[in-house]
């Protein structure tokens, strides 16, 4: 690949991903700088943690194939490095390295893949050498115990904030901003120490009407779909400030 190839692949597939047009990465990294001066100029307060717009979620997919690829890089290293020694060793044939049985016999001496995921699923520890950009090594797994159908099948809606927010020493309170709604449950939470950390993805959620419209042409709309998901109509208007 060339220099401009690599700039463009880089460009597409690793910055501002959500941003296809170049126009469009360009006017982000504006935007992201100006708001880092205005931030150290204090003009502006810094991002809040809490709000769902700065978090992501890891799928349990995207772990397991990050996983996957750095035990996959450190089989072909373990194995490099074993041919590497063998190499050094004058009554070493050189032709057994196309040889399918050495090369089997090498892949064999590294350790297995399928037992490193198994260990990391039985565990939920996560033994890693760059730890995949992750603020924590363990607590991935959960066991999904059946104490009725209902809680079984809640165990794959659910969502944590993970485990360093746990130790964070903060004293404000964990709760969720207007633009959470409708795609985190506000009230499925347990009780103690994991409340507001252990939340639930809600089980539906309806768009509003576009943006285009006005506020006027949006509120009988509006006031229609909260009715329809079980909200009680009240007598009196709603008052638009």
């Amino acid at each position: 690949m060339t220099d401009i190839e690599i700039g463009r692949f880089l460009l597409e597939r690793v910055l501002l991903v959500h941003c296809r047009a170049y126009r469009d990465k360009f006017n982000a990294l504006c935007l992201m700088i100006e708001k880092l001066y205005a931030y150290v100029a204090g003009e502006c307060l810094g991002d809040n943690l809490d709000a769902v717009s700065n978090q992501e979620v890891l799928l349990g997919g995207h772990l397991y194939g990050q996983l996957l690829a750095e035990k996959l890089y450190d089989l072909l290293l373990g194995a490099k490095a074993r041919l590497m020694k063998d190499l050094k060793n004058p009554k070493f044939d050189i032709n057994a390295i196309r040889n399918p049985v050495y090369m089997k016999k090498l892949m064999d001496t590294q350790t297995s893949i399928g037992k490193r995921m198994e260990n990391f699923l039985a565990t939920g520890n996560l033994v890693t050498r760059s730890q995949l950009d992750l603020q924590q090594t363990a607590g991935f797994t959960i066991v999904a115990d059946k104490l009725n159908f209902t809680r079984y099948l809640s165990h794959f809606r659910s969502i944590h904030r993970g485990q360093y927010f746990t130790e964070m020493k903060t004293t404000t309170v964990r709760k969720l901003l207007p633009e959470a709604w409708g795609f985190i449950c506000p009230v499925h939470t347990p009780d103690g120490s994991p409340c507001g950390l252990l939340n639930h993805i809600t089980l539906s959620s309806a768009p509003i009407p576009s943006e285009e419209s006005s506020i006027q042409e949006q509120l009988p709309a509006f006031k229609q779909l909260l009715t329809q998901l079980g909200m009680q109509p009240a007598q009196t208007d709603f008052n638009v400030i």
